[in-house]
């Protein structure tokens, strides 16, 4: 099956080296949560019906993950975000604060203090929220200095108190700690860590926190889908750290295909279906710096759909929408939200 696709794009904001994103339910519908990674950056809530914006802060950025609080059935707009984690690897002060909007203002809480913290998720087992945090180093000396590995912590996270306990390491001394993925197999909820030294998975079954090694191909991002439509996920790897090129591997870790890239440092990764095809969506910071989506035909032709070009996506935001797919895009490259409609033709 080949893919005829209608692309629109919306430009729904402005906004220095925006990074990361989040989706969110609030009283007044979706809306999407943008944060700067820029020194000084800021954070913003856009409105997903008609783009309206509000500025949540300024003057701190250094934003590397959004975690939103609330479920379908609680619509106080909260939200935990991490903060001071600079371009150039910058992160000795890096944090989680926790933002909550009350009346028409938004109150700002810190949860942790974790130099180095480079993304982090809650996952909920046993009926606990439990707070999984990896650091991309421990120490830096200069940019290029590698030598104090990260780790991978996991605490039970008290939404009441705004608190964490019992933080320990569960994964130690994981070079360029840099992909993580929250996954939901068999009614439980896991990590997937992917690094210089391989992808990891972290389970936590009551207060019992430990990982298996998945295997030890050097990743940057991972994500699971059925590309070759076999019934069984595969592992979409960006392989090595900020790397060019995607790699497709079995479960058992054995290389199916590797999809070379006109362009280099990619970062953005998503998969899923659209019109009934399984496909991946990847963006590139460097060289042509462009958003594309892949997928394989029948006859297990590659083919790719160029979405975007020289606009450095950072993360996506991937729904599906009523015929068609919706993409929000960190667009770092040239600072600006966007908005991607895609549509069978």
């Amino acid at each position: 099956m080949i893919l005829n696709i209608e692309i629109k794009k919306e430009v729904i904001g402005s906004m220095e080296r925006c990074y990361a994103l989040a989706s969110i339910n609030t009283m007044s519908g979706k809306k999407i949560i943008v944060g700067s990674e820029a020194v000084g950056g800021e954070c913003k809530i856009y409105s997903l019906e008609d783009y309206t914006e509000e500025t949540i802060f300024k003057n701190i950025g250094g934003t590397m993950s959004i975690v939103p609080l609330n479920t379908k059935d609680e619509q106080q707009e909260s939200f935990l975000i991490s903060q001071k984690f600079y371009p150039g690897f910058q992160a000795k002060e890096s944090k989680i604060v926790k933002l909550t909007k009350k009346e028409e203002h938004w109150v700002s809480e810190e949860v942790l203090v974790m130099p180095y913290l480079h993304r982090f998720d809650i996952i909920q087992n046993d009926g606990k929220d439990y707070i999984v945090c990896a650091t991309l180093c421990t120490w830096k000396n200069e940019r290029e200095d590698w030598s104090s590995p990260g780790h991978v912590f996991v605490g039970e996270y008290d939404r009441n108190n705004n608190t964490v306990k019992n933080l320990r390491i569960v994964l130690a001394n994981i070079t360029k700690n840099h992909g993580f993925i929250k996954v939901q197999e068999n009614q439980q909820q896991t990590v997937i860590i992917s690094s210089e030294d391989g992808v990891y998975k972290i389970f936590v079954e009551k207060d019992h926190y430990y990982y298996k090694n998945i295997n030890g191909i050097p990743s940057s991002e991972i994500t699971l889908a059925d590309i070759n439509n076999d019934g069984e996920q595969e592992m979409v790897i960006i392989e090595e750290f900020h790397g060019k090129t995607l790699g497709v591997y079995d479960r058992k870790g054995e290389l199916l295909t590797r999809i070379n890239r006109d362009a280099s440092f990619l970062h953005s990764l998503w998969s899923g279906s659209f019109a009934g095809q399984n496909i991946v969506i990847c963006g590139a910071r460097r060289g042509l710096s462009d958003l594309v989506l892949i997928y394989f035909n029948e006859k297990m032709d590659l083919q790719v759909v160029e979405i975007d070009s020289n606009v450095g996506s950072a993360n996506i935001i991937v729904e599906e929408i009523e015929n068609g797919l919706s993409i929000i895009s960190a667009n770092n490259l040239v600072n600006e939200v966007a908005a991607y409609s895609l549509f069978l033709t």
